[in-house]
């Protein structure tokens, strides 16, 4: 009998919504991931610094400060991605930078209780030597890592609307109108112009010929 072979990873989700419209995302694997949360730690270790330099500059750093600063730290870790995927749509700045998303597992946006609970799960996810949250993305159809599964939600590439490419007779067009082979940069919509003639054809009209009038003189 032949070998089963298993189908290929397909990282293209497809959600119905209620009303019967289908939206389509693209999810994000580990690599993009990965990068997005290198971002995220160094933003916050800079953060971090930037707050201890000017205390350890003034020579105030004691047992109170450093308990302030720890509480400090812990509350920047843990707040920094539940407060920008929450008020940010679902991005904190490494996911900015790489163009990812969180949403739901709907296709809206993740509310506040989901923002929590996902970034809660962090530190099981990036526990060592095994790192859970690597091995549920690999095992997961929607590459979701434990937060993800706990919170439902996923992460998607955030596809930014643009405008369709103008239409072809427009593209060859100079602004003022006239024909030209050579391409010219238009804006889009652009505003109505006269068609160019196709090569080889003249794009004037032929004038029709008038007859000259009777003569009204006498032979």
């Amino acid at each position: 009998m032949p070998a089963s072979v298993s189908p290929p990873l397909d990282t293209t989700l497809l959600i119905v919504s209620p009303e019967n419209i289908a939206f389509e995302f693209r999810l994000a694997g580990p690599a993009p991931r990965l990068i997005a949360f290198a971002i995220d730690v160094f933003v916050i270790s800079a953060v971090g610094v930037a707050l201890f330099i000017p205390f350890a500059v003034a020579g105030i750093v004691g047992a109170a400060f450093l308990g302030f600063f720890l509480v400090a730290l812990f509350f920047l870790w843990w707040g920094y991605g539940a407060a920008l995927e929450t008020f940010n749509n679902g991005q904190t700045l490494g996911k900015l930078a790489l163009g990812l998303r969180t949403v739901s597992q709907t296709g809206l946006s993740i509310n506040v209780a989901q923002a929590i609970l996902r970034n809660l799960i962090r530190a099981a996810d990036i526990a060592p030597p095994f790192f859970p949250g690597l091995v549920a993305m690999a095992f997961t159809r929607r590459l979701q890592r434990l937060g993800d599964l706990a919170a439902g939600t996923v992460v998607v590439y955030d596809r930014r609307w643009r405008p369709p490419p103008p239409p072809r007779r427009w593209r060859n067009m100079p602004p003022d109108g006239r024909c030209s082979r050579r391409p010219a940069a238009m804006s889009w919509p652009p505003s109505p112009r006269p068609d160019c003639a196709r090569p080889g054809r003249s794009r004037r009209r032929p004038i029709p010929m008038r007859s000259s009038p009777p003569s009204t003189s006498a032979p």
